[in-house]
């Protein structure tokens, strides 16, 4: 409630349903969504693998993508996990900022590090004041480049 008066970077990030209509989910997203100025953009949480094509999958996500980058004018980032990633994202959505949830060090020379903005390396982290295990994150670019990725 008081993240923006303490300073912190807000956002929304949208858990994707493959079996679901993606316009559908877009929709309801902007509907839902308001970002300002100093937000991170949209960020697009796939995982969920279904029994339809992969071709539609990455259509439908592809689909998802655009009708969210232009009602915010902002390429939304990418939220997958390393198995996602080498069947469904790499090389159909290298241009968009990228967040990868993999919890071994041994692979991160495998994503574009021209992309490649947050590496979640845990989920079993510890914070005060919070009760059970936290995701741990890690911003892997400057701070510039983080500025330039938020709305303005």
């Amino acid at each position: 409630k008081g993240a923006k008066q303490a300073h912190l970077v807000c956002g929304a990030y949208h858990f994707y349903i493959p079996w679901r209509d993606p316009v559908k989910q877009a929709n309801n997203f902007v509907a839902n969504v308001k970002l300002q100025s100093g937000d991170f953009p949209p960020v697009l949480d796939v995982e969920l693998n279904s029994l339809r094509p992969d071709k539609e999958i990455v259509r439908d996500i592809h689909t998802w993508l655009k009708l969210v980058e232009n009602h915010y004018g902002k390429k939304p980032i990418i939220y997958t996990n390393e198995h996602f990633y080498f069947k469904f994202v790499k090389g159909h959505f290298d241009d968009y900022p990228l967040w990868i949830a993999d919890y071994s060090s041994e692979h991160l020379q495998e994503y574009p590090h021209n992309t490649l903005y947050f590496w979640q390396h845990s989920k079993d982290g510890w914070v005060e004041g919070i009760k059970g295990r936290v995701d741990f994150n890690a911003c892997l670019k400057s701070e510039s480049e983080f500025e330039e990725l938020l709305i303005r």
